[in-house]
């Protein structure tokens, strides 16, 4: 044993004692380190800075590195293993010595490493993507801290349910918050509470909806802030219980979500629910990374841009936009317009990465995790899971046939001057992004009313389970109709490859399917009745009400123009068709009390 190896030993034996209190005070150090420099980067792409405030931001950035610097190599020498605990974190070993070393060679030779690595890498104004990598950190830095401190979630005696419908109303308020201020939008207009709420509830609950001109009216770091909303609303509803059950120091808690995440994501054992969270991010991060480098390499290529900055941002975002299913645009006024209208490579990555986010976390870990790879490779026998398999099945036939009905239903409206072969293509595009993204490739108010009419079904059948989309689910709408087919043929047991899906399973489906239109039922009736005199058509309210309750964030023109009420009906449509379902499902997984005694039987006439 070396030298610095007994010292460490020698520490931590005397100071064993003191470990939880000493521990407990270094959370909450971190805690307010963090919020202040959280603060301080917010103030600095907020408000209006002169000389003094820029520094003084500075200054507070700076001692927070340094802190969490001190904190993260105390740790490390503190710690019993420290190679393993280096290799868990070397990402943040190595982004705060980076910062470190960038201020003190900055101090003291006047050369600051951040702006040299930007200018080798021939970006322009390389020091503000730095300062946003410095905001994404502490916003990374908050979500661990909060993790932390997880052991104080019992105490609140809030459920699972509210406790998600907690988290979506806390992002959409703060993200409301931040769009407020004065940095965020252009000078010559000053943005209104509702419609900074709507605008962030539509890019939390990623459907893309927003009352204002995002690409006008929103400045660099305003569009930094939707971004963040949507890659955060995007993960939330799959991440949320997983956050908890990982990082809950409390065994109840932590077993609780663990619980209930093997019976959501239909696990084997509740300890694989530990590693979902981590392949959660890899598989978002991977597939939105690949997809940015793919559209930055084409219009780069193209020149569409003017600087290699302008260039990663759009392409960034994009990719995020696509693989959380938002349909959010910076350009205007559609998808259809400007840089991608005849960008078909840059479609078809968006079409892949809209299916892809669409199709469900569990299976893209069910179709290409190694583990899962690995495991089919050895075991002939097994193939992929039957949830897996339905969510494909389903979403590729859904496609193909709204692909055959844009075809021939649009040739002469929303098609009208296409050739054949824009009308081949953009007829896939249309089928991909309808049930969840809701990027237009067409223009939407030109629809015929058939197909306008099959648009209103594919976006209520949505998107997969477990996936950044909305909708009743591809899944749900296979068993409703698998069903109902059974009990027209006398089924007494549903089966589907050499699998029998439980009875629980169906009768949910068909809970869901019942409270779900009665849900979109009071909403649309609402809308309707705050907007029954403004002049729009009764299709109008439904397209918005159906595409807002399904995440799709289809519209046909009316959402800047709603009411100060109908803009309250939309963002609570949004948000209950964002975290509806999941509530749903999360209050029918607890167990039920059976009685011990039951009535006498009576038949009740149907049909």
């Amino acid at each position: 044993m070396g030298l610095i190896d007994r010292i460490r030993e020698s520490i931590n034996i005397r100071i064993w004692n003191n470990r939880p209190a000493a521990l407990k005070i270094l959370r909450l150090m971190s805690l307010l380190v963090s919020l202040m420099g959280l603060g301080a980067v917010v103030y600095y792409n907020g408000f209006e800075c002169d000389a003094h405030d820029r520094y003084v931001c500075h200054l507070l950035v700076r001692l927070s590195i340094f802190f969490y610097f001190i904190k993260y190599w105390l740790r490390v020498f503190y710690d019993f293993h420290v190679g393993r605990y280096i290799r868990n974190t070397w990402i943040e070993g190595v982004v705060l010595t980076l910062f470190v070393l960038s201020y003190i060679s900055t101090s003291i030779a006047g050369i600051d490493l951040i702006q040299v690595i930007g200018e080798s890498l021939h970006i322009e104004d390389f020091e503000n993507i730095s300062i946003l990598c410095i905001q994404v950190y502490f916003l990374f830095v908050m979500v661990l801290e909060t993790a932390r401190a997880s052991q104080w979630i019992p105490q609140l005696k809030i459920s699972p349910s509210g406790l998600l419908m907690l988290s979506f109303i806390l992002i959409i308020f703060a993200g409301a918050g931040l769009l407020m201020l004065p940095k965020m939008t252009i000078q010559e207009y000053h943005i209104s509470f509702i419609d900074a709420l709507f605008t962030s509830a539509g890019a939390t609950c990623v459907t893309g909806m927003s009352t204002i001109e995002l690409s006008s009216i929103l400045t660099f770091q305003g569009k930094c802030v939707i971004v963040m909303l949507v890659q955060i609303g995007g993960i939330n509803i799959i991440a949320f219980a997983t956050f908890f059950a990982t990082f809950s120091r409390s065994y109840t808690t932590g077993l609780r979500y663990q619980s209930w995440m093997k019976d959501f994501f239909n696990t084997q054992q509740v300890s694989d629910t530990r590693s979902i969270l981590k392949d959660i991010i890899y598989f978002s991060l991977i597939a939105e990374a690949l997809g940015a480098a793919l559209i930055f390499v084409y219009w780069y290529f193209n020149g569409a841009f003017e600087s290699v900055q302008q260039g990663l941002f759009y392409s960034a975002f994009y990719a995020i936009s696509a693989f959380n299913n938002a349909g959010v645009t910076f350009w205007s006024p559609e998808f259809y317009q400007l840089h991608v209208h005849t960008a078909y490579f840059v479609q078809t990555v968006v079409m892949l990465l809209v299916f892809f986010g669409g199709i469900g976390f569990m299976a893209l870990q069910d179709m290409f995790d190694p583990r899962s790879i690995k495991r089919r490779m050895v075991q002939r026998w097994r193939g992929l899971h039957p949830g897996t398999r339905i969510a494909l099945w389903v979403s590729l036939t859904l496609i193909v046939l709204a692909a055959i009905a844009n075809y021939f239903f649009e040739a002469n409206y929303s098609f009208a001057g296409y050739t054949a072969g824009e009308r081949f293509f953009y007829s896939i595009f249309q089928a991909v992004t309808v049930r969840t993204a809701g990027f237009g490739g067409v223009n939407i108010a030109a629809m015929c009313y058939p197909m306008m009419f099959l648009t209103i079904v594919l976006m209520l059948i949505g998107a997969s389970p477990s996936s950044t989309g909305g909708g009743l689910k591809t899944t749900t709408f296979f068993l409703l109709v698998k069903s109902a087919i059974g009990n027209i043929r006398g089924n007494k047991q549903m089966e589907f490859g050499k699998h029998t899906i439980p009875q629980t399973t169906v009768s949910r489906a068909h809970s869901m399917l019942v409270f779900s239109m009665l849900a979109l039922v009071v909403l649309a009736f609402l809308l309707i009745l705050c907007e029954q005199n403004n002049g729009f058509t009764l299709e109008q309210l439904l397209f918005e009400t159906v595409g807002a309750f399904s995440t799709v964030g289809y519209s046909l023109g009316i959402t800047p123009h709603l009411s100060v009420m109908g803009k309250s009906v939309v963002i609570l449509t949004m948000f209950l068709g964002r975290v509806g379902m999941l509530t749903f499902m999360m209050g029918l997984s607890g167990k039920v009390k059976n009685a011990s005694y039951k009535y006498g039987r009576t038949d009740v006439m149907v049909g």
